[in-house]
C-alpha cells in the first residue's frame, strides 16, 4: 500500500513540473507568447481569466507589443519603475512592471495618481476633473501621454490641489494600477521630480500707491516653454480689499479666474478704505507671485478767503489733498457750488497737493455751499452772499413841504417789507425805498424824490444814483413806461433816463399788456397821471409780478395828483387805483 501511495505522489509532482516548465514553452512555440496583441490578448484573457467580451476597439489599439509573455498566477499588478517626462504640459510617464492585465474598457479608476502633498487625485473622475491620457496599456507597461483637465481646480474646495490640479516638484505621489480583469490593485509611492519643468507666471505691475476704495486690475499670463496655457486656473488672494472673479466654496478669501486662449487672465481688485500696505498674491499651476500695494486714505481740505460776498463779487477758493499728512499730487478735483459760478470746475493738485479756483457770487442773497470732490473724498465750505449797499448820497431828510415855497412830496410809503432800505424821507416818513422781491428787486419812490423844486430850479437828489445803480448795469434792455407828461419832476426824470440809456425803449402803455416782457432786464414806470395809463398799469400788475420774481428790476416812480381824476386816494390795499393786488401792496408799500 505504501508503494502505491509513493507512486501517486511522484506522479502528481511530475505533472506539476510539466505544468511549470513545459507548457509555457509549448505555448510560445505555438505563437501565443504575448497577452498584449489585439486578438491574442482577448483570447488569452478568455483562457486565463474567463473574460467573456472582447477588448473594445478604442483600447486594444494601444497594445501593439506582443513580445511579453504573461506569467501564470502573476495577476497582482507590480510597478517596478516610473519614468517622467516633464518637458511637456501636462507631464508624461511610463510605468513598467507586470500584472497590469489587458487594456480596460474604461479608464476610470484603473489608473490613479494621488498627490499626497497637494491633496488631489488624477484618474478619480467622481471627485476630480483630471484624467490620465493612456496611450499604451500592456501587462508589463503603461504609457501616459498627458492629463485631461490638468491645471484646473475644484471651485467648491480650495484644499483639493491647493488651488490647482497639478503635480509640483517634490510632491509625494501614490500611483495605483488596478488589473482590469481581476480587480486587484497594486500601488507604488514615488516623488515627483524635483527638477520638473513648471509653467511661468508673469503678473503685470500693480500701481504701488492707490486710494482707498479705488479699483485696479490684477492681470498677467501663464505660459509653458514659451507657449501660452489656456484653461488654467489662476488664484488671487489679497490681505485687504475685495476681488472679482469666483470665490472658492470653502475659501472666500481666494478668488479664481481662468486663462484665455492666449494664456492671459485679469481680475478686478478694489482696495480697502483703511490705509496701509497690502499683499496681492497670484498663483497658478503651483507657481506664485506677490506684489505689495500701499493704500492711501485721502483727506480733502477746502476754504474760501472770506465768508461773505456781495452780489457779483469774486473770491479765491483753495484747498489741499493729503493722505496721512503727505500731499497727493496730480489728482483731479471737481468743484461745484449751489449758487453762483466757480471756475475752473475741474482742477489738478500740484506737487504740494494744493489747488485753487475762483468763485463768483450770484445776484441773489443767501447761504451757498461750495463742494470739492476727488480721490474718493469730499469737502465743503459755506459762503454768505448779501446785497450790496446802494451807491447814494446822504438820505434826504426834512425835505420842505410842497406848501411852503420850496416844496417836496407830501406822499410817503408805509407797510414796507422787512429789510427794505430807506433812500429818502420827507422829514419823518420814507419817500423812497429799495428791497428784494423773489429773484428780482424793486425801487419805489414818491413824487419829487428824484428832483425837487428849490427857488424856481430843479435840484437833483437821488435820481442820478438810481440810474447808476439800476439802469446802467442792466444786462438786458430797459423799458420806460410813461404817458408823455411834460412837466415837473416827471419830465426831469424821463430826460435823465434818455440821456443815460439812449437805447431804452419807451411805451405809453396804450394797452393792458407788455409784449415780450421777458426780454427786458429793467422796467421803469413814470408819469402816472392819465386815467387810461393808470387803468392799463393796474391790469398789467400780475404780469409785472411774475416778471419781477423771475429776476426783473422794477423802478416805480409815483407822480399822480389827487385832482387828476385817478388820484392816490387810499383803497382797501392802501394804493387803490394803481396797485390793487395784495401781493403788489408789498412791492411799493402803502402810499399815503
Amino acid at each position: 500500500m505504501e508503494r502505491e501511495t509513493n507512486m501517486l505522489l511522484w506522479s502528481i509532482f511530475g505533472i506539476g513540473v510539466l505544468t511549470v516548465a513545459i507548457i509555457p514553452s509549448a505555448w510560445g512555440m505555438l505563437g501565443h507568447t504575448a497577452a498584449t496583441g489585439s486578438v491574442e490578448n482577448a483570447n488569452m484573457a478568455q483562457v486565463l481569466w474567463g473574460q467573456s467580451t472582447p477588448v473594445s476597439e478604442t483600447i486594444s489599439h494601444m497594445a501593439d507589443d506582443i513580445g511579453v509573455a504573461i506569467i501564470p498566477g502573476a495577476t497582482a499588478p507590480h510597478i517596478e519603475s516610473v519614468e517622467w517626462t516633464t518637458s511637456v504640459w501636462g507631464p508624461e510617464l511610463t510605468l513598467t512592471g507586470y500584472g497590469f492585465g489587458n487594456p480596460p474598457s474604461s479608464q476610470n479608476g484603473t489608473l490613479t495618481i494621488s498627490d499626497q502633498s497637494r491633496g488631489w487625485v488624477a484618474g478619480n473622475a467622481a471627485s476630480y476633473g483630471v484624467n490620465p491620457t493612456v496611450q499604451t496599456w500592456r501587462n508589463d507597461k503603461i504609457v501616459v501621454t498627458g492629463f485631461d483637465g490638468y491645471g484646473q481646480s475644484d471651485l467648491s474646495n480650495w484644499n483639493d490641489g491647493l488651488g490647482s490640479w497639478v503635480f509640483a516638484p517634490g510632491d509625494n505621489l501614490t500611483i495605483q494600477v488596478e488589473n482590469p480583469q481581476t480587480g486587484i490593485a497594486g500601488t507604488e509611492n514615488v516623488t515627483y521630480p524635483g527638477n520638473a519643468s513648471m509653467p511661468s507666471l508673469s503678473v503685470n505691475a500693480i500701481p504701488k500707491n492707490l486710494m482707498g476704495g479705488s479699483v485696479t486690475t490684477v492681470s498677467g499670463q501663464v505660459m509653458f516653454d514659451g507657449h501660452p496655457l489656456s484653461g488654467q486656473t489662476v488664484n488671487v488672494s489679497v490681505t485687504g480689499g475685495s476681488l472679482g472673479g469666483t470665490a472658492y466654496g470653502n475659501n472666500t478669501s481666494e478668488y479664481v479666474v481662468s486663462t484665455d486662449a492666449n494664456g492671459d487672465f485679469s481680475i478686478p481688485y478694489t482696495t480697502p478704505n483703511q490705509p496701509g500696505t497690502y499683499q496681492v498674491t497670484v498663483m497658478s499651476d503651483g507657481v506664485s507671485s506677490t506684489q505689495s500695494v500701499t493704500v492711501w486714505s485721502p483727506k480733502l481740505q477746502l476754504q474760501v478767503n472770506t465768508s461773505t460776498l456781495e452780489f457779483g463779487q469774486s473770491d479765491n477758493v483753495s484747498g489741499q489733498l493729503t493722505s496721512s499728512g503727505a500731499p497727493l499730487a496730480n489728482r483731479t478735483i471737481t468743484l461745484a457750488a449751489t449758487g453762483g459760478t466757480i471756475s475752473p470746475a475741474t482742477v489738478t493738485t500740484d506737487a504740494n497737493g494744493m489747488f485753487q479756483a475762483t468763485y463768483v457770487a450770484p445776484n441773489t442773497p443767501g447761504s451757498y455751499t461750495i463742494t470739492a470732490q476727488g480721490a474718493g473724498t469730499s469737502a465743503q465750505s459755506s459762503i454768505v452772499v448779501t446785497e450790496p449797499p446802494l451807491s447814494k448820497g446822504p438820505v434826504m431828510n426834512n425835505m420842505p413841504s410842497q406848501w411852503s415855497g420850496d416844496w417836496a412830496s407830501h406822499m410817503y410809503l408805509t407797510n414796507l417789507p422787512n429789510g427794505a432800505q430807506i433812500l429818502a424821507t420827507n422829514g419823518s416818513q420814507p419817500t423812497a425805498a429799495y428791497f428784494r422781491y423773489g429773484n428780482g428787486q424793486v425801487l419805489v419812490d414818491t413824487q419829487t424824490v428824484e428832483f425837487y423844486y428849490n427857488s424856481y430850479s430843479w435840484a437833483t437828489t437821488e435820481w442820478n444814483n438810481i440810474i447808476n445803480d439800476f439802469l446802467v448795469p442792466s444786462h438786458k434792455p430797459v423799458l420806460l413806461l410813461n404817458d408823455g407828461a411834460g412837466w415837473g419832476s416827471n419830465q426831469q426824470a424821463v430826460s435823465a433816463v434818455e440821456r443815460a440809456i439812449p437805447s431804452a425803449t419807451q411805451s405809453p402803455l396804450s394797452s393792458p399788456s407788455i409784449p415780450n416782457i421777458d426780454q427786458y432786464g429793467t422796467i421803469m414806470v413814470d408819469a402816472v397821471q392819465d386815467s387810461y395809463f393808470a387803468q392799463n398799469l393796474e391790469q398789467i400788475m400780475p404780469q409785472l409780478d411774475t416778471w419781477i420774481q423771475n429776476g426783473g428790476t422794477l423802478i416805480f416812480d409815483s407822480t399822480d395828483q389827487a385832482n387828476s381824476g385817478v388820484g392816490w386816494s387810499t383803497g382797501p390795499d392802501g394804493i387803490s387805483n394803481v396797485w390793487d393786488l395784495q401781493a403788489e401792496n408789498y412791492l411799493a408799500g402803502n402810499v399815503q
